[in-house]
């Protein structure tokens, strides 16, 4: 269903010359996110959708301030391509 956006980050996570291991952790990130948000991918989302996920990892998971920051990291991979499209 959402093959396409994880081949585009997949992709991404490779030209930056991330570790594979690296690669995976933000796959599950990006899955997991979809899912919380019922199939909204990260591209649609916006600052609700994230501050809520957010919210949910702290509150309901009790994840810690880095685990949120590693979450977080596949919607500012977006943004960077955005801002590189836009140049």
């Amino acid at each position: 269903m959402h093959h396409d956006l994880l081949v585009r980050f997949t992709s991404e996570i490779r030209r930056r010359g991330y570790a594979y291991r690296t690669e995976q952790s933000y796959e599950q990130w990006v899955c997991r996110f979809i899912l919380f948000c019922k199939d909204v991918t990260p591209e649609q989302a916006g600052p609700k959708e994230v501050k809520s996920f957010l919210d949910y990892l702290a509150i309901r998971l009790r994840v810690s301030a880095s685990t949120q920051y590693q979450a977080l990291n596949f919607p500012a991979l977006q943004s960077a391509d955005y801002d590189r499209a836009q140049e």
